[in-house]
């Protein structure tokens, strides 16, 4: 799938969104820890890692109530996870990924509009990554951190 990676910066690559589920789990919790690690530098080691692992079960009983986990993938390979989502639509997003060759692809703009997100005017936990302020300024979201 990496012939889609190296295409024009901000083309639309096709992809595919569907629930994440059980099978996901272990990849998006370290997708999470890795990519948030510089966030929370100051939080040691195996207290982070204890501290997302039980954020993230908690997000992710909540799925299907309020909460919405949902993973993007290229059509025809479901398994290969190109980005991911955890929030409560319609404005408050948990945490956004995408795999760095796919970043240029507007992913994370897919999955927020695939989630049925408000564009407008997103609510964000307080810390909120370079990647994410960068995405909200191009695209004019506003994001209105919670605490």
């Amino acid at each position: 799938m990496g012939s889609h990676a190296g295409r024009h910066s901000g083309e639309l690559i096709p992809i595919a969104v569907r629930p994440l589920d059980s099978d996901d789990v272990g990849y998006v919790f370290e997708t999470w820890a890795r990519s948030a690690r510089e966030q929370y530098r100051v939080i040691e080691g195996k207290d982070y890692l204890d501290g997302l692992r039980a954020h993230l079960q908690v997000l992710l009983t909540m799925q299907g109530r309020r909460r919405l986990a949902i993973v993007a993938h290229p059509p025809e390979t479901p398994r290969v996870i190109v980005g991911w989502l955890v929030g409560e639509p319609p404005k408050h997003v948990d945490y956004v990924y995408v795999r760095a060759e796919y970043r240029q692809a507007k992913v994370a703009m897919r999955l927020l509009q695939e989630g049925g997100f408000d564009l407008t005017c997103l609510e964000t936990t307080t810390r909120t990554s370079p990647v994410a302020t960068m995405i909200a300024r191009q695209h004019g979201i506003r994001l209105r951190p919670v605490f």
